[in-house]
């Protein structure tokens, strides 16, 4: 194969897998699932989108799921949108650092100055949510320490 032979099967692998993200990221906007959310699996038409493994796990990271299967199948895509409670709580975790990161905004905190933070939970998933997921809130939060209590509402207040 020439460089330029390479260039070009590159070229053309990189516009399906850009082709098959906006494809996923519409299946996800017609189920009314976020971004942030993760999902388990994507199944793609090993046909229409044969493309090598390296480039199908840089589509996986870009619409948030586990795994990108290519199989026969009778459309482009599907999109398994089942949310386990694993899932559900990976989402919600994701979303409490999503609100954690916007309070440190708000307070003009700056990038990895570490704070003190009471979580303040209103349900069992929320609790759960951060107990299965406290190392990689804490390390991408940059919490020194962490209280979670009991409330009407969630809330993140920082110390």
């Amino acid at each position: 194969c020439s460089q330029k032979e390479v260039d070009e099967s590159l070229l053309e692998n990189m516009q399906k897998a850009r082709e098959l993200v906006t494809l996923a990221l519409d299946a996800r906007k017609d189920a009314g699932i976020k971004v942030r959310q993760p999902l388990a699996k994507l199944i793609v038409n090993k046909e229409s989108f044969g493309l090598p493994d390296e480039l199908l796990q840089i589509v996986a990271d870009e619409i948030n799921v586990k795994e990108v299967a290519k199989e026969t199948i009778d459309k482009d895509i599907e999109l398994d949108t089942n949310i386990t409670e694993d899932l559900k709580k990976e989402g919600l975790a994701r979303e409490l650092l999503r609100e954690l990161q916007q309070k440190r905004k708000e307070l003009k905190l700056k990038p990895g100055e570490f704070i003190s933070v009471i979580f303040v939970l209103s349900s069992n998933l929320e609790i759960e949510a951060i107990e299965s997921h406290i190392e990689d809130i804490k390390s991408q939060g940059f919490i020194k320490e962490y209280q979670l209590i009991e409330g009407d509402e969630f809330e993140i207040k920082i110390k």
